[in-house]
Formats: C-alpha cells, structure tokens, sequence
C-alpha cells in the first residue's frame, strides 16, 4: 500500500507541476481510474456494519461483482492501451529532445514517471489476477454444488 501512494504521489505531482507532457494523461490516471474505487469503498464500509451483512448480503454480493467489474474494465481493459501510449511519450521524450538537455533531466523524467508508472502498472496487474482469482473460486463452488444437487 506505502508503494502504491510513494508512486501516486510522485506521478501526480510529476503531471501537475511539470510541463512535459504528462498532463495529458491526468484525467485517465486520476480520473477514470478510480471510479472503480467507488464500488470498492462500499464494499469497505461493510466491514464496519456487521448489521449489514445480516440484513442485506444480496447488496454485498452486488457490490463485490460490480467492483470486480469495474476494476477488471477500467483497470486492466483501459488502463493498458493508455498506459502503452504513455510509455511511448516518454520514451520520445527521452530519446528525440532536445539534446540540450542534461542527462540529468532525462533520469529525472524517467525515475518520477517512468519507473512509478511501471510499479502502478504491476500492481494494477496483481491486484487483477488476485480478483480473477476469488472470481474464479465463486464460480466454482457454484458450480460444484449445482453438480452435487443434480
């Protein structure tokens, strides 16, 4: 978790107080990425109401799909083909600048974009396959028991 916001906070601050480029890819990263993070902090609050657990679990299971959902679609579906292009922006940055500009500059570019874009990109990735995962499980205890009761 420490990772996920070490590299958040260094993209964000990187696309909002530089002129390189990267603000362009903004609204995706900051936006669009984390409406499956509305599901999620539903399904969070559930934690701390045992009471609902008890008087609604349909609301749960829905919640838990949808957020599934939604993670799977933006975070995975949308996020590689953005995530791609901007990997290609840095790397022309890096490579057809200006030559003027300091070696220092370029480490600068890709150690506060490139490497946290990466670590945010494998992270993503995991927290998929851990999602398919559970999804997978769900699904075949369903399936195992509508075989028992045939």
């Amino acid at each position: 978790m420490t990772m996920h916001h070490l590299c958040a906070s260094t993209v964000g601050f990187v696309s909002a107080f530089t002129t390189h480029g990267s603000r362009y890819y903004s609204p995706f990263f900051y936006g669009v990425s984390e409406l499956s993070s509305i599901p999620l902090s539903l399904v969070n609050i559930y934690k701390f109401r045992p009471d609902w657990h008890v008087n609604m679990p349909i609301l749960q299971h829905l919640l838990k799909c949808l957020f599934a959902l939604t993670f799977l679609t933006i975070r995975v579906g949308c996020w590689m083909p953005v995530i791609k292009s901007f990997f290609s922006d840095v790397y022309h940055l890096q490579t057809t600048s200006d030559p003027a500009m300091t070696l220092g500059f370029r480490l600068t570019l890709l150690i506060t974009s490139a490497i946290p874009a990466l670590l945010l990109t494998c992270l993503q990735l995991f927290w998929a396959y851990r999602i398919v995962q559970i999804v997978w499980r769900i699904l075949l205890k369903q399936l195992t028991q509508k075989v028992k009761r045939i």
